[in-house]
């Protein structure tokens, strides 16, 4: 099962996506986007976190500054 069905559809050349994890919105590489429940997941912001379930509620936790930093560079916001 994809967790991330419309990723390659509407992001094809994005290297990351993100997700909830421990309180926070997380990007990680695309490459652990297919990782299920349980599973570590390694976000931009070098932590490794385990996928777990996502609520509706859990996408308006806070984004994480660091991934946000690293996100924004590599889809050239920040240099």
């Amino acid at each position: 099962m994809r967790l991330d069905p419309l990723g390659d559809t509407l992001f094809p050349e994005r290297s990351f996506f993100w997700l909830p994890i421990d309180g926070q919105r997380h990007a990680a590489g695309i490459r652990d986007r297919d990782l299920l429940y349980g599973e570590p997941v390694n976000t931009l912001c070098d932590q490794q976190l385990k996928r777990a379930p996502v609520t509706d509620s859990d996408w308006l936790w806070p984004t994480c500054p660091d991934c946000w930093s690293v996100t924004a560079a590599r889809v050239g916001l920040r240099a």
